[in-house]
């Protein structure tokens, strides 16, 4: 399965990182398609894998009580806001509430860690990989913004992979805006908080826009066209 698959190439890059960073690192897969007993036999070469079967309870309720408030419809139809997906998307602000680790690198399963266009083995991909994320990292730890990302094609974050700076503070300040949103409903001209649509959110000085070249995402992961968000 691609869960499966993709753990076992997170693994040596996860080892890789930790030698040349010489700082420890874990794989967290959330998912309940695994039970927590599983991550001990997933575990190898020093790397630690924790399989969580569950969220933290206030932001499940927030999410819930966002999927079941009336909320305003796009001007002439679009996104259809019952869809499942989209309120599971919001779970992923779990990673903001993870305060053990200095950084979290979240990648959906679609993602792959270790290209299979990359030549050499996978070792050997994992020590190239490694080389650039420890690179990337020590940029991030220079940095005041606490969340990173590439553009996707309708906002300047793509939820199918971030980088953050855990933070418990931010990870409450998350979960009232939910309940917030919850209480007045959602606003798709002025976003949350009617804080006005992403594109408008991120500083027009923001990489997102004017260095087409500059990546703080390893170039492994990196695709043409598509430039880092710093978030603040």
């Amino acid at each position: 399965p691609p869960l499966l698959g993709g753990t076992k190439k997170a693994v040596p890059l996860a080892s890789a990182i930790s030698k040349t960073a010489r700082r420890p690192v874990d794989i967290r897969l959330f998912t309940r398609c695994l039970e927590e007993s599983d991550g001990a036999h997933l575990s190898s070469e020093g790397v630690a894998v924790v399989v969580h079967n569950t969220y933290r309870p206030a932001l499940v309720q927030a999410v819930k009580a966002l999927a079941a408030a009336r909320l305003q419809p796009e001007e002439g139809g679009g996104l259809k806001f019952g869809q499942a997906w989209y309120w599971t998307t919001l779970l992923k602000w779990q990673i903001m509430a993870l305060t053990g680790a200095e950084f979290v690198a979240f990648f959906d399963i679609d993602t792959e860690v270790l290209p299979a266009t990359s030549p050499g083995s996978l070792l050997e991909r994992a020590a190239r990989g490694a080389a650039e994320w420890t690179a990337a990292l020590g940029c991030l730890r220079r940095r005041k913004e606490v969340l990173f990302s590439r553009t996707d094609g309708s906002a300047p974050v793509n939820g199918g992979l971030l980088l953050v700076k855990p933070s418990l503070a931010l990870f409450e300040d998350g979960i009232a805006l939910l309940q917030r949103t919850a209480d007045v409903g959602w606003n798709h001209t002025h976003g949350w908080d009617l804080a006005g649509l992403p594109r408008d959110v991120v500083p027009a000085t923001d990489d997102a826009w004017k260095s087409r070249g500059v990546s703080a995402v390893p170039r492994h992961l990196a695709r043409p066209g598509r430039p880092p968000v710093r978030a603040r």
